[in-house]
């Protein structure tokens, strides 16, 4: 009978070690949980000022500007590319580029394109960054030409 209470007790003395063990190791990872917790909160904040103000330096160029995410949906317009296209940032926001510059890649009615549609058209379908380097260096040649 010794024998068997000795057994119990070895047994209950390994069980609360293991609970102490899970305790602890369920304390550790809280704490863990709460510092990610903290640091994605402080990076969400961070991200929310950058992106505040990229939105007001976008906002404040003087030419007009229109941004579009990876498959060509515009992502934003500034107040001059929304004048220039008839459409508010909002009403634009995730309508194909074709949608609010419809000159993109069409002729007008006297034949030639719009010079401007063409460079936005060309650096949206750039196969790689020669094609790229070579819309911006038309689109800087035309705007220094612009400015002479």
């Amino acid at each position: 009978m010794a024998n068997d209470d000795a057994e119990v007790e070895e047994l209950r003395a390994v069980a609360l070690k293991n609970a102490e063990s899970i305790l602890n190791a369920r304390r550790r990872a809280e704490r863990e949980l709460l510092a990610a917790n903290e640091a994605l909160e402080r990076k969400t904040e961070e991200l929310l000022e950058q992106r505040e103000w990229f939105q007001i330096s976008l906002s404040s160029i003087g030419d007009a500007l229109i941004t579009t995410d990876v498959d060509g949906k515009v992502a934003f317009l500034n107040p001059v590319a929304e004048r220039m296209t008839a459409w508010t940032s909002a009403q634009a926001e995730r309508q194909p580029l074709e949608h609010c510059v419809p000159a993109a890649g069409h002729a007008k009615q006297d034949g030639h394109t719009s010079g401007g549609a063409v460079i936005i058209r060309r650096i949206l379908l750039a196969d790689d960054n020669q094609d790229f380097a070579d819309s911006l260096a038309m689109l800087l040649r035309r705007r220094v030409t612009k400015l002479s």
